[in-house]
């Protein structure tokens, strides 16, 4: 580095020495420089060339990379094809039997017949078959409450489809005492569950026309009590 610098002073030396004062150099130098001065630059390039002394490179403007805009695709969205839904076969609902009863008339005796001591008598009443299934074998009516009035426990009733209607018959004897009695009575099904409203039974006896003054007797005739 020394060497170059001392090579380049040594150029502007004898450059200068090389020129002329200002008042011999011709007045088109002031607007340009003078061929010794041309060729004394050039000189100067040589020498600093000739020492290795490195020249700049001249700058290279690069054109600017231009971005790639990437292309937009078109998204092709696949169309499903509705799968068709086997129809289903309802299952047959199974029935659920609601077994009921209602007592539709009270036939035999009226209510508070009046009976003599151990007469003999029909109780018939009138029930419907108020449930959703048939009555079948094995239902019947039942005693559940009071005196049983020499009656049976149960009586059997025939098979009966909803809705119908049939009677029921339990023969009775009036006890031998006279008072009043009640007797309740109740529909049950084959498996022996209660269903329906129980029905009730009420009767009268009495000692006889002697023993009760201003009491009309009454007789069963053909199972209709008159007086």
């Amino acid at each position: 580095m020394r060497n170059t610098l001392r090579i380049l002073a040594v150029l502007l030396g004898a450059a200068l020495l090389a020129g002329c004062s200002v008042t011999d150099v011709p007045m088109r130098i002031i607007f340009g420089p003078t061929p010794d001065a041309v060729e004394t630059q050039q000189a100067i390039v040589r020498a600093t060339r000739d020492a290795g002394v490195p020249t700049q490179p001249p700058t290279i403007t690069r054109p600017p990379t231009e971005t790639p805009v990437p292309t937009a695709t078109a998204t092709v969205t696949p169309t499903l094809t509705p799968t068709a839904t086997p129809t289903a076969i309802p299952s047959p609902t199974p029935t659920v039997c609601l077994y009921d009863a209602a007592l539709e008339a009270a036939i035999a005796p009226p209510e508070g017949a009046t009976l003599a001591p151990g007469e003999a008598f029909r109780a018939v009443w009138r029930i419907r078959n108020s449930g959703n299934c048939p009555w079948l074998e094995g239902f019947g009516l039942a005693h559940v409450d009071g005196r049983r009035l020499g009656a049976p426990a149960a009586v059997d009733t025939a098979p009966l489809a909803p809705g119908a209607v049939l009677e029921v018959g339990v023969p009775m004897v009036a006890p031998e005492e006279p008072g009043e009695y009640t007797a309740t009575w109740r529909m049950h099904t084959d498996a022996g569950d209660y269903v329906g409203a129980p029905v009730v039974l009420r009767i009268v006896v009495v000692g006889g026309a002697e023993d009760t003054p201003g009491r009309e007797r009454r007789t069963r005739t053909e199972g209709v009590y008159s007086t």
